[in-house]
């Protein structure tokens, strides 16, 4: 079915997802890395939202020879020749629509022990899959060799007096495979899979180093549409104290800070409480991943104003995983006007533990979990 049916079925399937359910929704297709008869590759790129691109198994359990899984160069069949030749690849489709898929696994195959140190040695049995995190160890062990032909790692070892070859990338392979996308102007990457890296965070740096490039300022929310991450009413959290279920969190047109909106924060007090009011008002449900990566090296900035003397303001930050840091706190000025508040993220001396932190945020992309 591949070609015109394909192609047909999934301008259906989009035209319908987008009409019934929502302009918002995104149709992706996993489309081969090599089109070796059939495909019409610009037509299925028309017919969805995007295309992810398996760039991977160039180089299979099946190869007579050992080799990358997905190399840059060096082949008849690369990573390149996919996303410029148009006959076999995506050279005439819309690269506005590609994402470059790439591999967190690798392949392993016996070899001769005389072939053992030679690039494409002759397998002797079918390969078999390796995660990142599995090669990577057998790299640190055996050492890592270089291909400078295919610009990929690779090692080799001996086990119960046989002879194999390690075909992954590593962090420097992944690294100039994903700066592909940036020289050839495609969508993004994506790569299969996640958690084949387990807990080594070397590629999720690669990702925030070649991908994650913010603004000088950077706006997490104005309110002028909605309540932006601030959608959970006061008394949400669990660390709310004192005040009514009643509290609320709203947009208000009013004389904001900037633009024409602002979020009104109404506290009631409850009345069967005598603990003092503390509020912990919830960005993105005080998830992590609900809410923006912000650089390490940047301040915080937020404005507000009350008429209620004697309350005081503190920043909640996401830090590495399971940490949760705290600002100093700070009065407010009870005057009824606009004040600016800054929260430097760097200095140590100005947070605390809040709950598993040490009291300093050291994560490279921090979040907001809320004020």
């Amino acid at each position: 079915d591949r070609g015109d049916p394909v192609n047909h079925f999934m301008q259906g399937l989009s035209d319908h997802l987008h009409t019934n359910i929502g302009p918002e929704q995104e149709i992706s297709f996993a489309g081969p890395a090599v089109n070796w008869s059939g495909w019409d590759l610009p037509g299925l790129a028309e017919a969805c939202d995007y295309i992810f691109i398996m760039g991977y198994n160039y180089w299979w359990s099946g190869s007579p020879t050992t080799g990358p899984c997905a190399p840059i160069q060096g082949s008849n069949y690369t990573l390149v020749q996919t996303l410029v030749n148009s006959e076999r690849g995506y050279g005439s489709c819309d690269r506005a629509k590609l994402i470059l898929g790439l591999p967190y696994y690798g392949l392993y195959w016996k070899v001769a022990e005389n072939e053992k140190d030679k690039e494409n040695a002759a397998t002797l049995s079918s390969g078999k899959s390796v995660f990142y995190a599995s090669a990577k160890a057998r790299f640190e062990t055996y050492g890592t060799i270089w291909s400078g032909l295919y610009e990929d790692s690779w090692t080799r070892y001996e086990s119960n007096g046989e002879w194999y070859q390690v075909w992954c990338s590593n962090a420097r392979a992944m690294d100039a495979k994903e700066k592909l996308v940036h020289s050839h102007d495609l969508m993004g990457t994506g790569m299969w899979a996640l958690g084949y890296d387990d807990a080594h965070p070397e590629l999720w740096q690669l990702l925030q180093d070649n991908f994650y490039h913010p603004p000088d300022t950077l706006m997490l929310d104005n309110f002028e549409g909605s309540c932006g991450h601030f959608y959970r009413p006061p008394a949400y959290s669990g660390s709310t104290q004192g005040i009514a279920e009643s509290s609320s969190a709203d947009t208000s047109r009013e004389n904001a800070f900037e633009g024409e909106y602002a979020l009104r924060i109404h506290l009631e007090d409850d009345s069967d409480s005598e603990t003092d009011w503390n509020v912990r008002l919830l960005s993105g449900s005080g998830l992590p991943q609900n809410n923006i990566p912000l650089p390490h090296d940047r301040e915080l900035r937020f404005a507000l104003k009350t008429a209620q003397p004697g309350a005081e303001v503190a920043v909640l930050i996401d830090d590495k995983e399971g940490e949760l840091e705290v600002s100093r706190r700070r009065p407010l000025i009870a005057d009824n006007a606009w004040h600016e508040y800054a929260f430097d993220l760097r200095p140590a001396a100005d947070w605390s533990n809040y709950a598993g932190g040490n009291g300093s945020i050291d994560a490279d992309c921090p979040r907001l979990d809320g004020l």
